[in-house]
């Protein structure tokens, strides 16, 4: 009897590819501090975080997917990479890929007041979510800041400009770059 991994089948992959997904969402919200008991997440700008999540999930299927096609784990397993791929550009499409930055302040304008009452991903956060996974795929460093998230008292109960003050200043004291609570401000035109 040989050892060699199990290939799930081609009608399998889309399935590890939702499973990557998931995993990818779970651990920002980890990464985004919000696994401690105390970490109920409230409106106004629980939104934000689950856009955070989202968009360092699907920035992750990315990476996994170049990684598996360039240098897959295990012998003939490159083909997962295309899954991978498929998936993220399925998710990307549903929020609405061609999210234009220009537009931003005036989607966020128009929408503020859904996103505060948002108890989840909401489809009107589609725009927010294809802005943060540019910005975490164009600048690394961002993915640093989403360890200072949620290190106040307060949580995501605070109005989105404040919540953007506690997150500045908690990566001041992390000494993390600060880069994506910034790009934030600048994208969504609260500066």
């Amino acid at each position: 009897m040989r050892n060699e991994p199990i290939q799930p089948s081609t009608s399998q992959r889309p399935h590890w590819a939702q499973l990557a997904y998931q995993f990818g969402h779970e651990l920002g919200r980890v990464l985004c501090n919000s696994w401690l008991p105390r970490s109920t997440l409230k409106p106004p700008s629980r939104w934000l975080e689950e856009a955070l999540a989202e968009a360092f999930a699907i920035r992750g299927l990315g990476l996994l997917a170049e990684s598996w096609a360039n240098n897959p784990p295990f012998p003939n397993d490159s083909a997962y990479s295309r899954s991978l791929r498929d998936y993220r550009d399925t998710l990307l499409k549903r929020y609405g890929e061609k999210a234009n930055s220009r537009q931003l302040p005036t989607w966020f304008e128009e929408t503020k007041g859904l996103l505060e009452q948002s108890r989840g991903l909401e489809p009107a956060e589609g725009p927010a979510i294809i802005a943060l996974v540019r910005e975490l795929e164009r600048q690394s460093a961002c993915v640093s800041d989403l360890g200072a998230v949620n290190r106040w008292s307060t949580l995501s109960a605070l109005p989105i400009e404040e919540y953007l003050r506690a997150w500045l200043s908690s990566c001041l004291e992390l000494r993390a770059p600060g880069l994506l609570p910034k790009r934030i401000k600048s994208l969504f035109g609260l500066a």
